[in-house]
């Protein structure tokens, strides 16, 4: 908030307060809808992964404080927003006529670029419809081509609060792995998803764990 209130324009003017409002509203928005859709969504992929909980908790156990520091809880978080993306991208306006791909794009018309195609391309993910955490351990999401991952937006849009919702994360899953060993759907439990604003398992799907 202080940066932005002390911040100018691109036309050298102060930053008005209603900008920097609105800033800190869409901040505080996406750091809690996108950060429960992301953790919703682990937790909802996990349950039906025995193999996948086991060596995350072994991980956790191996880490221990270190535990957000872990490389297979952030396979699992990159793995669930390759399988579950939150959301199907921005949408940009043509401010000039260009060319992407060899399409013609004219001035005027909107474009976006969705994260959905790119992370169910088997040329990028093979055996795109499996949960499989394993394919960020061996290529990370770093060593991918550029402009194929962008869960978080691309470029100058880029959401900067991604490495800060990855900690959290983190921190989260551990905490929930060490209290848990397993974990399933209610008996009448719906898994009603929840299109907009994000996409989210909805209040209806609910699970019963049990404690290590």
């Amino acid at each position: 908030m202080r940066r932005l209130s002390q911040s100018k324009d691109e036309n050298g003017e102060d930053v008005s307060t209603e900008s920097v409002a609105h800033s800190v509203v869409i901040s505080v928005w996406g750091a809690y809808v996108e950060l429960a859709s992301l953790l919703a969504n682990s937790i909802y992929l996990l349950s039906s992964n025995e193999a996948v909980r086991e060596k995350a908790f072994a991980a956790v156990q191996e880490a221990g404080s270190e535990a957000q520091k872990s490389e297979y809880l952030q396979a699992i978080l990159d793995e669930t927003l390759r399988v579950k993306p939150p959301s199907g991208g921005g949408f940009r306006m043509a401010e000039a006529e260009l060319s992407i791909g060899g399409y013609r794009i004219p001035k005027g018309y909107v474009v976006s670029a969705d994260p959905r195609i790119s992370n169910a391309d088997p040329k990028l993910h093979a055996k795109p419809e499996t949960f499989n955490p394993e394919r960020f351990i061996e290529r990370p999401t770093r060593q991918m081509p550029k402009g194929s991952w962008f869960p978080g937006g691309i470029g100058l849009h880029g959401c900067p609060g991604i490495p800060f919702a990855m900690l959290i994360s983190k921190v989260f899953l551990a905490t929930w792995l060490e209290k848990f060993e397993d974990w399933k759907p209610l008996k009448g439990s719906k898994e009603d998803w929840v299109p907009i604003p994000i996409r989210i398992i909805g209040d209806k799907y609910e699970v019963e764990v049990t404690q290590r």
